[in-house]
């Protein structure tokens, strides 16, 4: 969701909202004899400034910059690999070693074009890039008895997008 200002006849200021989902991702070097799924999703607040490269047309090729915050989620779940088992209970169930959520800074950086198809509507295709800075995961409580006290990283989305909206 987006809510943008024309300032001059080329730029405008706004709000960007954004969220997005994270499907499960392998990731089988995390912890050794192992092999852990990662999972979680992205909440993107950030304000928008976006300059049209042309005032007029059908299509308006545009450049759009944001800043703001993101509060991110991440679950990890483990399980001990095939022949191996959980030393403290010599069973081999899936474990979820990280369930948190943290707060951090968000950039973005995007190319677009809007439509005109019919005035006020607009459709607009763009490709992007959004990097959220490093936040800190604190480990459950089975996580700790692994002796793992969190994960941390920075995030990197690159996205494409098509949208309906209106020009007021």
């Amino acid at each position: 969701m987006q809510y943008l200002h024309k300032v001059v006849p080329r730029a405008a200021v706004g709000l960007d909202f954004h969220w997005y989902y994270r499907s499960g991702t392998d990731s089988p070097d995390l912890l050794s004899a192992s092999s852990a799924r990662v999972l979680g999703d992205t909440l993107l607040l950030m304000g928008a400034l976006k300059y049209e490269l042309t005032d007029h047309g059908a299509a308006r090729p545009y450049l759009q910059l944001g800043a703001g915050a993101h509060r991110t989620s991440t679950t990890i779940y483990v399980r001990p690999d095939p022949g191996f088992t959980w030393s403290d209970t010599s069973t081999g169930e899936r474990r979820r070693i990280v369930d948190d959520a943290s707060w951090g800074g968000a950039f973005s950086a995007r190319l677009g074009v809007d439509f005109s198809i019919d005035e006020p509507y607009i459709f607009s295709v763009e490709a992007g890039w959004t990097g959220v800075t490093t936040a800190n995961y604190h480990a459950t409580k089975q996580g700790e008895a692994l002796g793992l006290s969190g994960v941390s990283g920075p995030l990197n989305f690159f996205t494409l997008a098509a949208r309906m909206g209106w020009r007021l």
